[in-house]
């Protein structure tokens, strides 16, 4: 936990990476995680002060991308912070990311080569991320991940334990919440790659990487939140009710309710 003198030295409060699954099959989840940008930063600017907000793709690793390549516009900064102008409507472009969209640079290429990742993608690219933050990857900072995927975890090359072990020790003392937002059963995961031969090798190989999300969570803080539900109206208030729980665990981790 951020002591209060820490939290009173003045600085972001809360250094927020989005990792967001920019596949197809989460273009719905996708959108309505955009429409909440809003609400997400207000949120963070009445009850923390300020804040810095990074959107990455997650997912998929090709020919031409690794998988956690940060989405922005054309002559915009990477990260979004309280003093950003039009700052939420970039968030919301951001996590929404159509690749017609001419703001865009960043272009997901798939191909039939790609293949799904999750948290890999976050471990790799976590150190870098952090240090270009404007807050210059400051140790007052709670840092929350957040990501949205409906992945299957099979293409995972550490062990849940090691994943978060790494995650520990590029922190080191400062305070994270981890969420994710996506299937906690297979029947939930993107069934093409959750029903491919070579995925239904590995899963019968090593059962325990249907689990791998809920159990990297449960090691570091966080909660994997299911938003596989019998209709869409009903993902959608899953959706939103998970990513209000996040934000107020993240907050309070941070102490962002104690005003001084």
């Amino acid at each position: 936990m951020i002591s209060q003198a820490t939290w009173a030295l003045g600085g972001p409060k809360v250094t927020l990476l989005v990792y967001v699954d920019m596949s197809a099959s989460m273009t719905t989840h996708r959108n309505q995680l955009a429409d909440m940008a809003g609400w997400i930063t207000d949120e963070l600017k009445a009850k923390c002060g300020d804040y810095e907000v990074l959107v990455n793709n997650l997912t998929y690793e090709t020919e031409f991308a690794k998988g956690g390549e940060i989405v922005r516009g054309k002559d915009q900064p990477a990260w979004v912070t309280k003093d950003t102008p039009n700052g939420k409507e970039i968030i919301r472009r951001r996590i929404a990311y159509n690749s017609w969209d001419p703001a865009f640079y960043y272009t997901t290429m798939l191909n039939s080569d790609s293949r799904e990742k999750t948290y890999s993608s976050v471990l790799e690219t976590l150190p870098q991320r952090l240090a270009l933050a404007p807050s210059g990857n400051s140790p007052g900072s709670a840092v929350g991940i957040l990501i949205l995927t409906d992945a299957a975890p099979v293409f995972e090359t550490h062990s849940p334990e090691d994943a978060s072990l790494m995650l520990i020790n590029q922190l080191g003392p400062r305070p994270y919440m981890v969420g994710a937002l996506g299937a906690r059963s297979e029947s939930c995961m993107d069934t093409s790659y959750a029903n491919n031969e070579f995925s239904e090798e590995l899963i019968q190989a090593d059962p325990s990487k249907i689990n791998w999300l809920n159990e990297f969570v449960a090691l570091n803080q966080g909660y994997n939140w299911s938003i596989c539900a019998d209709d869409r109206d009903e993902e959608a208030e899953l959706l939103e009710r998970s990513v209000k729980d996040y934000m107020i665990m993240l907050m309070e981790e941070a102490q962002c309710m104690v005003m001084m």
